[in-house]
């Protein structure tokens, strides 16, 4: 029996980024692809360091006030420019539509939603455990 062997970034390479001469990588190629899901990733990227450095999520302090949702969108997307810097991405930038909906999304858990994912990650654990079938090898955006 033979055992299949998975080699996955760690964390810390997945938060500090590379450049595409460096093997990380190209941001720019990525967002020009239609069908990429990177512009979502770049933002919830960006959703997460607004978190560490506020020590809230984007929208969740703003309730129904416009100027505090302006406020939160403009440094959700400062944010994304330092990620975007990160990956020493020329030209490129965060579509201003998906920071607007990160923003009203407010840091929301949907109990489906939950319930879903939590799911499908024991069900990768049971996999990783039983050494039967193979886990995800990418990013699951749902």
């Amino acid at each position: 029996q033979t055992c299949e062997v998975f080699s996955f970034r760690t964390i810390e390479d997945e938060l500090n980024p590379c450049s595409p001469e460096e093997g990380g990588l190209d941001i720019a190629e990525e967002c020009s692809d239609e069908d990429s899901l990177i512009q979502w990733y770049l933002a919830l990227r960006a959703a997460d360091r607004f978190r560490e450095d506020q020590k809230h999520w984007p929208g969740a302090m703003c309730g129904d006030e416009e100027s505090a949702l302006a406020s939160d969108v403009a440094g959700l997307t400062q944010v994304a420019s330092r990620i975007l810097e990160a990956y020493k991405a020329e030209g490129v930038s965060i579509d201003p539509k998906m920071i607007e909906e990160i923003v009203r999304y407010g840091g929301a858990e949907i109990h489906t939603t939950s319930s879903l994912l939590g799911g499908i990650a024991s069900q990768e654990v049971v996999k990783l455990l039983t050494k039967q079938y193979s886990p995800l090898n990418n990013t699951l955006i749902y």
